[in-house]
């Protein structure tokens, strides 16, 4: 039978479980199994996330340097409706649609922020 504070400790250290009781003498119940998996698929996601949006964000910064030199606003209302549009639509109902959407309304006016950033004078 494996040790009780083995799966204590390893349940106290991990911020996937923080709102559960290391001190419990009882073993995790399913329930609390389930939240430790879901946390950890939502911490990976979050990494894989990141990632991207550090990629995003370099991308969107050459785009406002080729803006500068083309001449062109930073703001192209059509593409943000775009894009606001094809990644809405790829949501598998209007409530993840609507998450999406402010997700994305972020995402862009960072970009805008990061463009007009590094446009030079």
């Amino acid at each position: 039978m494996p040790d009780k504070t083995d799966w204590r400790n390893r349940w106290k250290t991990s911020p996937s479980c923080a709102t559960l009781d290391p001190m419990s003498e009882d073993e995790p119940t399913e329930a609390e199994k389930n939240l430790r998996a879901f946390r950890s698929e939502i911490d990976e996601i979050d990494r894989k996330i990141a990632a991207l949006l550090t990629r995003r964000h370099e991308i969107s910064v050459n785009i406002g340097k080729q803006k500068q030199s083309l001449g062109v606003q930073v703001l192209d209302d059509a593409r943000e409706r775009y894009v606001l549009d094809r990644v809405t639509s790829q949501a598998r109902d209007s409530n993840g649609a609507d998450f999406i959407r402010q997700v994305y309304q972020s995402i862009l006016q960072g970009s805008r922020a990061a463009q007009h950033d590094n446009f030079q004078d």
